[in-house]
């Protein structure tokens, strides 16, 4: 059976770090430039932001990273497109 779009729902998890804690690996990235990703998808109907978590900087630690990864396991289901994104050094 195919399903209609209307049966489909887009989630998502961005993970953006560019300050590790003033080590050598920083990035010269703003983070404005670190959301810009996910800010765009928000401009399409079929994603809607309560159905997004973005995780920047510090708040990318592995524990809420794991509990992102969890939350998504647990809302969406077969139809649904499921978008992990990270970026990073390394």
């Amino acid at each position: 059976m195919i399903k209609s779009s209307k049966d489909v729902t887009y989630w998502g998890l961005f993970v953006a770090i560019a300050d590790y804690n003033g080590s050598k690996a920083d990035l010269p990235i703003e983070e404005d430039t670190l959301i810009s990703f996910p800010n765009e998808l928000k401009k399409y109907s079929n994603w809607k932001e309560d159905h997004m978590k973005v995780l920047i900087n510090e708040e990318a630690t592995l524990a809420n990273i794991i509990d992102g990864l969890n939350w998504l396991s647990n809302v969406s289901d077969d139809d649904d497109i499921v978008l992990f994104y990270f970026s990073g050094a390394g």
